[in-house]
């Protein structure tokens, strides 16, 4: 995630609540998103597990069916299919099983975000017309995503992964996006009716909407696995369109080769 980025949410945020939302990050904080982030040692398996398979059904459909010394040419671009072909496939499997572990993520955004909102009231609560201007519950939680969850995340893939690591940070971070806009829907209209609520209250009574928050978070956090795993399909289904493609391309590719082959 471009860093200039991550600063200029960070000011916004500052100016509007009067939080700091970088303060949030610690060594603590980011040990225990790097222990909640386990996929990436599932990457080399789903990769590596496809990519053997196809290359064993190659090695069958053209050594073992008719082992003709042209023919074992094929197994030449049969191998680079193999890997193009193993590693979407394997993408895709990776995208699905990341749903858990982005599950746990997001409760402990849920967290973060109910800490900063009980920070944001407590400085207001010193300030006259303290209830005047308070932040969206939103801006809140896309705050604390956005400077201090999500970079300790991407950080974390990159990190663990070689390679293809920025690519499956690109990947998550726009999962991120997504569940943020699924769950935002999801409890909407609760949020609007909290935010009416402290428009309207005194300062003395911030500690009833906070209880309110509570309870909202609560239940973003028993709809969060089912958006997660709504937002995994989602972004999974263009991969795997992509994948069938070029699966269904490489097959008539092989098979057209075989045969131009077969008939000399």
């Amino acid at each position: 995630m471009n860093k200039e980025k991550i600063q200029k949410v960070n000011r916004e945020l500052l100016q509007k609540t009067g939080i700091d939302f970088s303060r949030y990050k610690s060594q603590e904080l980011t040990d225990t998103i790097a222990n909640a982030v386990t996929f990436p040692m599932f990457f080399a398996k789903a990769i590596r597990r496809p990519i053997g398979i196809l290359l064993l059904l190659i090695f069958v459909a053209i050594v073992v069916a008719d082992n003709t010394f042209q023919k074992l040419f094929l197994v030449f671009p049969g191998l680079v299919l193999a890997i193009i072909n193993g590693f979407l496939i394997g993408l895709v499997i990776f995208i699905r099983r990341i749903r858990n572990d982005m599950g746990k993520v997001f409760m402990i955004s849920s967290e973060l975000t109910l800490q900063a909102v009980k920070d944001i009231s407590t400085a207001k609560s010193k300030l006259k017309d303290s209830a005047a201007n308070f932040p969206n519950l939103f801006e809140i939680f896309k705050g604390i995503n956005t400077v201090v969850i999500l970079p300790m995340v991407l950080q974390t893939l990159e990190g663990k992964i070689p390679i293809v690591g920025r690519l499956l940070a690109r990947i998550t971070e726009r999962f991120f996006g997504l569940v943020e806009a699924m769950l935002q829907i999801g409890v909407k209209n609760r949020v609007e009716q909290v935010q009416e609520l402290i428009s309207h209250e005194t300062p003395e009574q911030i500690t009833e909407w906070i209880q309110r928050v509570e309870q909202i978070v609560e239940i973003a956090k028993t709809r969060t696995i089912q958006v997660v795993n709504k937002a995994s399909r989602v972004i999974a289904f263009p991969l795997m369109t992509v994948s069938a493609v070029v699966f269904l391309a490489s097959a008539a590719l092989l098979y057209a080769a075989y045969t131009l082959l077969g008939s000399k």
